[in-house]
């Protein structure tokens, strides 16, 4: 906090700044409630928010803090989750909502189970979410990323840290292409012919 405050204050000496750290999950680290790092003459002070200590409604108040309501104060997290959704539902339809759902469905799965969250958020919500949607995209490279170099490696043996590098920097349009090009190859030269002529 010092490090990023003593930056910040290098290019802007003339902004205020009030610093937070937020803790999402109950811990019984004694960091977690430190408010100050000391070092000889230096101090740096910052403000600290356990969020399992703050009452629901806080967040329940304002539509942008509402997925944080599912990791407050609360001896039902799913009947809380069930009632930040209901409120969620009510705001206009907006690509902000989307994504205050995706935030609610990720941090929700920080206190309860992934089943639990399903069935209170239709994945059709979700789906709606920018977020969720590039998590998903990342989901379905790594698949691909996956299955690729397995089938190469079936295919023309074991390849280079340096060959498996360029496979997985190749965007997913492309990984479908060498999928089927792959088909044709005998030996790892026939990959770098490829990958070079995908370079130029």
């Amino acid at each position: 906090m010092a490090d990023y405050r003593l930056r910040v204050y290098r290019r802007f000496p003339q902004k205020r700044m009030v610093q937070v750290v937020i803790y999402l999950r109950p811990t019984d680290s004694p960091l977690a409630y430190e408010t100050a790092f000391r070092l000889e003459n230096l101090e740096c002070r910052f403000n600290v928010v356990r969020i399992w200590e703050v009452e629901p409604e806080v967040f329940l108040a304002t539509p942008g803090l509402l997925p944080y309501a599912v990791l407050s104060r609360t001896d039902a997290p799913e009947g809380m989750l069930r009632q930040v959704v209901s409120r969620l539902e009510e705001l206009p339809n907006s690509a902000s909502k989307n994504d205050l759902i995706a935030a609610t469905s990720i941090l929700g799965g920080l206190t309860l189970e992934g089943d639990t969250i399903r069935r209170v958020i239709r994945s059709e919500m979700m789906r709606e979410s920018v977020i969720y949607q590039e998590i998903e995209q990342q989901g379905e490279l790594k698949q691909a990323q996956f299955l690729i170099l397995r089938q190469l490696n079936r295919r023309v043996g074991n390849l280079s840290l340096e060959l498996e590098t360029q496979v997985k920097a190749l965007p997913l349009v492309r990984l479908d292409d060498l999928g089927e090009a792959l088909l044709d190859f005998e030996r790892v030269g026939d990959l770098v012919l490829w990958l070079d002529a995908d370079l130029s």
